[in-house]
Order: C-alpha cells, then sequence, then structure tokens
C-alpha cells in the first residue's frame, strides 16, 4: 500500500509572503454506584474500545462506516474530536498547506484565475445582467485542520480583491480542538475575538478584516443569495469520510463488517477476512477487531447492486463505496451553481478507479492496523474521484476537471513560483534545499511523495470554457520553472 496522504516525516513548511523576503517555518462516565463486595464490579464504558465491544456484543458485528465514525468523530473520544493531528509535537501526520505556503498559494490562484475567466464571460454575453458591484466573494472550506491553507488563499484573495469586493469565510468543522486553531491562525487574537454566537456557530475577523463564521453543523443551510459568488474547496477532507466494503458473490453482493477478534481462536478461522497488506505497518498493537464478510446480504448491500458501476463487475469484485461523499459533493456543487460565478477544488489521494481495500490506519506518521486502538489512530480511504467527477457532471451539469496534484501545481506555475523564491534568498543554502525539497515532496511521482497519488479535482457551472490548471505541464528551457533543478 502506498503512502498517499500522511506523510511519514516532518518537513519545516515555509510560509513566504508575496514579495516578502523573511519567513516563519509552522512544523507544524459514566460512574459506578456502591457494589456490594460479593458481586464483581460492572466495567466502566470509559473508552472508545468499550464502547464498539459493546456496540458489536448488542447488535453483532457492525458496518465499517460504523466503526469509522466512532473511531473519528465520537464526540469524546473521537480521532478528530479530542486533539489536533497536526501538531508539531503530538500529531500524527502532515498535510500539504503545512510543507509549503506556496501550495495553498495555488489553490488561491486557481480560484482567483477561475473568476477572471468566468467574469470575462459575463461581461461578453451577459453584460446588462451581470453587475460584479453587488456580488460578494464567499471561500468556503470544508475539514480545514489548523487553518493554514486557508489563511494562504486569504492572502491571494485579500491581494487581488479585497479593495473591490467583499470577503467572506465559512469553515465547515466540527471539531472545537481544531476551530481554536483555525482562529489562532487566521485571525489576530489582539484585534477580534472567537464569539460563540450558538452550539453550532462562531464567527470573529480575519487578520484582513474578513468576516468569518464557524459551522459545526456540517449539513448548513446557506441560503439562496444569488449575489454570493461561492468558492469552494476540501482538502484531505474525503478521505476521512466512512465507506462501507463489499464482494460480489454467486449470491449476491455481501458487506465486509466489523467483529471482534475474540470470536476466532486463529486466523483460519476468520471468514475472508482482510487483512492489512503494507510492508511499513506497526504490529506493537494486537487487533481487538477484525473485518469480515457477512454471510447473507445486510441493508447495504443495495447500494452497489443499484449502480451499474459496481453491479457490472465479475464475480469475486471487491468494492469500497462512500455514499457521504456523494451528500457532501452534492452539497458543494449546490453552493458552486449558487451565483453567477463560483468554482470547486477537492485535493486528497486517490484514483478515478473504484477502490478496491484502502482502509487505512496512520499513528505517529506510520502505518498501523486500523483495528487497533480505536479513536487513537487516524482512518482514512482512498477517494473515488472517478465516481465524484461522474456525479458532478451527469447530477449537477458541472464541468469536472481532474489532474495529479504534480502536474496541476506545476501547471498553476508552482515551479516558477519556487525558481523566485530561491532568487530571493541566493544567500541561504539550507533555506534553498528546504524550498526545493518541499517542491519535490508536493510535485514528485515517487512512491513517497504526493506529485501522483493526490488528485486535483476542479469544477465550476459548465457554460463556462477553459480550466487553468488542468493543461499538461511543458517542459522548461535548461529546467527553468522546475524550482527542484536549482
Amino acid at each position: 500500500m502506498l503512502l498517499m496522504n500522511r506523510s511519514t516525516s516532518r518537513l519545516v513548511r515555509p510560509l513566504f509572503v508575496f514579495g516578502a523576503r523573511s519567513f516563519r517555518s509552522v512544523s507544524v462516565r459514566w460512574q459506578e454506584k456502591a457494589i456490594p463486595t460479593s458481586r464483581a464490579p460492572a466495567p466502566s464504558v470509559n473508552n472508545l474500545s468499550s464502547i464498539i465491544k459493546s456496540l458489536i456484543d448488542a447488535t453483532g458485528p457492525i458496518p465499517i462506516s460504523s466503526y469509522m465514525k466512532e473511531c473519528l468523530i465520537n464526540p469524546k473520544y473521537g480521532y478528530y474530536t479530542t486533539r489536533d493531528p497536526l501538531d508539531v509535537k503530538s500529531g500524527d501526520f502532515i498535510t500539504s498547506p503545512e510543507i509549503s505556503s506556496t501550495f495553498g498559494e495555488m489553490c488561491g490562484m486557481w480560484f482567483f484565475s477561475s473568476f477572471i475567466a468566468q467574469l470575462k464571460q459575463q461581461a461578453t454575453f451577459n453584460r446588462d445582467k451581470f453587475k460584479i458591484d453587488d456580488k460578494t466573494f464567499r471561500i468556503v472550506e470544508y475539514g480545514p485542520g489548523r487553518g493554514t491553507l486557508m489563511y494562504d488563499i486569504l492572502r491571494v484573495f485579500n491581494r487581488f480583491v479585497a479593495g473591490n469586493n467583499p470577503i467572506e469565510v465559512v469553515l465547515i468543522e466540527k471539531s472545537d480542538v481544531l476551530i481554536k486553531e483555525q482562529y489562532k491562525t487566521i485571525c489576530d487574537e489582539a484585534k477580534s475575538k472567537l464569539v460563540k454566537i450558538d452550539d453550532l456557530t462562531y464567527r470573529s475577523e480575519t487578520r484582513w478584516g474578513n468576516r468569518i463564521l464557524w459551522l459545526k453543523d456540517d449539513k448548513p443551510d446557506f441560503g439562496a443569495d444569488p449575489d454570493y459568488m461561492n468558492f469552494v474547496i476540501a482538502h484531505e477532507f474525503f478521505d476521512a469520510l466512512p465507506i462501507n466494503r463489499f464482494v460480489k458473490t454467486s449470491n449476491g453482493w455481501r458487506e465486509f463488517l466489523v467483529d471482534l477478534k475474540k470470536r476466532y481462536s486463529k486466523d483460519i478461522e476468520l471468514p475472508n477476512v482482510s487483512h492489512a497488506t503494507t510492508s511499513s505497518l506497526e504490529l506493537k498493537d494486537k487487533p481487538e477487531f477484525t473485518i469480515v464478510e457477512s454471510p447473507r446480504a445486510t441493508l447495504s448491500s443495495s447500494i452497489p447492486k443499484a449502480d451499474p458501476r459496481y453491479d457490472s463487475l465479475i464475480i469475486g469484485s471487491k468494492v469500497e463505496i462512500c455514499p457521504e461523499s456523494h451528500t457532501y459533493l452534492y452539497e458543494m456543487a449546490d453552493l458552486v451553481k449558487q451565483g453567477d460565478i463560483g468554482a470547486g477544488l477537492i485535493i486528497d489521494y486517490g484514483k478515478d478507479t473504484i477502490p478496491i481495500e484502502t482502509l487505512r490506519g496512520i499513528k505517529n506518521h506510520k502505518f498501523v492496523d486500523p483495528m487497533t486502538q480505536p479513536g487513537e489512530v487516524d482512518l482514512s480511504a482512498d477517494v473515488d474521484f472517478g465516481k465524484l467527477a461522474q456525479l458532478l457532471k451527469e447530477q449537477k451539469g458541472l464541468k469536472p476537471l481532474l489532474a495529479d496534484q504534480g502536474d496541476w501545481l506545476n501547471s498553476m506555475g508552482l515551479g516558477y513560483r519556487i525558481d523566485q523564491l530561491i532568487s530571493m534568498h541566493k544567500g541561504d543554502e539550507k533555506l534553498k534545499k528546504n524550498i526545493v525539497d518541499s517542491y519535490k515532496r508536493l510535485t514528485g511521482k515517487d512512491e513517497r511523495d504526493m506529485g501522483k497519488t493526490y488528485k486535483v479535482l476542479g469544477f465550476f457551472d459548465d457554460q463556462y470554457e477553459g480550466g487553468v490548471g488542468f493543461e499538461k505541464p511543458k517542459p522548461s528551457e535548461g529546467g527553468k520553472g522546475q524550482g527542484a533543478t536549482k
């Protein structure tokens, strides 16, 4: 299994401001009642493993999606709801925005370029009805991590558009821990406070004076105001959504479920168990749970049966399907279509083919068995970009564009930006090396790099032409524009 979205090493993140020569680095109970001594005390359900065990004891094996939800977003013990997974000291992985600020710059420039292209078309064919002075930029991010990506996007937008149109920011985030980190990153604590509006909403003001909202409700109502120009981004969001896994048998589709490992004294007793298979897997802890094939159809078995993309596969085929990804995708698509101008970006690791057995666990920058240490391990799975692109086109009438991250970044001009930064720091060999290493990490095609394993899915209304960044990059003379050649 390739390491796709979670890095196994920490890298310095050089944060470069446009035109600046300075940089900074961001590494980045239940209470028991008194019981007579003659009776053994009942076990206290005080950790996530016990909760999942009790659930399986009560209902039988559970879907992988249910297991993932408990592990990742359980209010008391979930991985994302109880910690900052990107913390420099205790974090388990690092993401592209934390590696280099140039990544966020390229995302910001793609949104700005999309805006300019769509504005040009509106000015040409819809001049009498389209009034740009009435429009507001709204940038919406799903799963914003520490807020680093949004910080870099806002640097771009506030440089180019803030003087003409207002900018609003909306962050979709469930974790109170991460909301506070995002606030620290994007806002000036001395100038604007983090105000709690209700249990699901916070507000503040960015360092640039933009209105910013946090929504803990992951199905928010954005209204239908056509004067908003919505630009939506989800970076490493879809990979953490819960999946279901199925196999096509001669008797129909069967779902893989999570069961207690202790039910089976030997692995050979496991019914069609799916084992993790990666050379870098950490096996310090014995798994408490295991994945087994259901002997009969479940309610979810109708999901692959209803879709010809899956049901046309031969007997023996395995698939992973993420129904929640479709829900979020429709939500993002509706936002983009709400106004005359808008665009979306989904950046994650995955393929344009059907995922098969990609569920993985990551802890301390290493792969671990996903069936161990519930709530203490980051769980993720490959994103089915082929399905997402199909839904955008066929269900929402949007134009999907797909590229490898490395190709997309180079087409957006990252190599030239790297050359510029190197020229700005000619006398600092260590910094120059960090810049080049970051570039290689983001765009390289090797197994441990992000350039090929990560995909970029851009989308906008199909009335618009083009799609900057999704053209194949052209080699420059003498290696110029590749950054890492210097």
